[in-house]
């Protein structure tokens, strides 16, 4: 009896060893799985989080793009003296064709010049409100070099002043020194809005 349980002692034991053995391998596969498990969530997470941020990137200069598109259409306009520019609002502006203007002894003129013309400007209304006529405003170039405004109220060249109801008009003349042979331009801005495009008359004299 005492050589059986010796025997069946002896079995025992390497039975024990092998199912701990086993236990220990489960054990061990699992863990291991389990960090595999985490270390390829965390390349999803931050594969997600890479993408998200050149998406977050690109969105704001698309837009900057499409603001400066839009900032630099039609900013101005650009058309023969004798023809009519007409603003969104229907406010109407025409400048005529320039004529030979010889000013009075008492005019204020530039002196960078010997000859001059004077035009006529006719503002034209078609607005639901009052236009002040100063507002609009006339500048001009003889070829490379500015050229001032002729004023010479002995020959009706002031600026305007009066007020221009809905449906109306005002006509009056402008004068402005000029090189001949050289390019004349004249741009015509109201400042009562400034999202108004300019326009602008040119021709060689």
């Amino acid at each position: 009896m005492k050589r059986l349980s010796i025997v069946a002692a002896l079995i025992a034991v390497p039975l024990l060893a092998g199912c701990n053995s086993t236990t220990n391998v489960s054990s061990s596969s699992s863990t291991s799985s389990f960090a595999e498990t985490q270390t390829s969530e965390s390349s999803s997470a931050e594969s997600s989080s890479t993408d998200g941020s050149a998406s977050s990137s690109e969105s704001p200069a698309a837009s900057e793009s499409s603001e400066t598109s839009a900032a630099s259409d039609g900013s101005s306009l650009t058309k023969p003296f004798g023809s009519t520019f007409t603003w969104d609002d229907k406010l109407a502006v025409t400048v005529s064709k320039p004529v030979p203007f010889t000013p009075s002894e008492y005019a204020v003129t530039d002196s960078k010049f010997k000859k001059f013309v004077k035009l006529t400007v006719v503002i034209k209304n078609g607005t639901d409100k009052v236009y002040e006529s100063f507002n609009l405003n006339e500048s001009a170039t003889s070829g490379d070099q500015q050229t001032d405004k002729v004023f010479d109220s002995a020959k009706g060249i002031e600026l305007p002043t009066a007020k221009i109801l809905p449906g109306k008009s005002l006509t009056y003349n402008v004068a402005y020194g000029y090189t001949p042979g050289q390019d004349f331009t004249l741009t015509v801005n109201s400042m009562d809005r400034f999202d108004r495009a300019d326009g602008i008359y040119s021709g060689k004299l």
